[in-house]
């Protein structure tokens, strides 16, 4: 399967301020105390998922939610490692020896993007929810709530993060210091091609950060 937008687009040259506002955008604010919600909601992955499951953890021992739904198809863009797995299978391996008997765990196998990531992960719902916690990369934070708030219009939506690192490339990427690698740099770049062009199109819902976009846009 070939991407729509590439991986690692090369970026323009990159200003202090639009560094900045870049940050703001695709890392969304500081993740923030997560309270008892409805259920907890992961978006699908091939990379540092021992980070992840560790992150779901410390939430299902804090015992926010009884219900979690695993996302994430099998995967395979056309010069990426390929995986004989779904990306669902691969997380829920590493957190099923810390699962509980009153824990219910949703498995979505089928979406290729974080849209249908959603998009089958809600149909998975038996009934209407009114909060919901998700975890994702921290540079898909934005990407990943605003996924979530197309379909889910009036409900509360809490983030938890975790900073991925690609050691193929030697890269860890955090909001402090992705634009000190040139692939950082294109890989940030790259997730704001992706909030624009899919806000444009109304896969996701951009009326929160258009103004923010339309500053980028100025800016480079």
């Amino acid at each position: 399967m070939k991407r729509e937008i590439e991986e690692y687009p090369p970026p323009p040259i990159l200003s202090a301020q639009a560094i900045e506002l870049l940050t703001h955008l695709c890392f969304r604010k500081d993740d923030q105390e997560i309270p008892s919600v409805d259920c907890i909601f992961v978006f699908g992955s091939t990379i540092s998922l021992d980070t992840l499951a560790d992150k779901l953890n410390h939430l299902m021992q804090r015992k926010i939610s009884k219900k979690i739904i695993l996302t994430g198809g099998h995967v395979s863009y056309q010069g990426s490692k390929d995986y004989n797995i779904s990306q669902t299978k691969m997380i829920y391996q590493r957190i099923q020896s810390f699962l509980s008997l009153d824990l219910e765990v949703l498995l979505e196998e089928n979406s290729q993007n974080t849209l249908e990531n959603v998009d089958f992960g809600l149909k998975l719902l038996p009934s209407p929810i009114s909060s919901l916690c998700f975890i994702t990369k921290n540079f898909h934070a934005a990407r990943s709530y605003l996924s979530l708030r197309r379909y889910l219009k009036n409900i509360s939506l809490f983030q938890s993060t975790y900073p991925p690192v690609y050691s193929d490339i030697d890269l860890k990427i955090q909001p402090q210091n992705w634009h000190q690698h040139p692939l950082g740099r294109a890989r940030i770049w790259g997730e704001f091609l992706r909030i624009k062009k899919y806000g444009e199109r109304n896969d996701i819902s951009l009326a929160e950060v258009k103004e923010l976009i339309l500053q980028i846009d100025q800016m480079v």
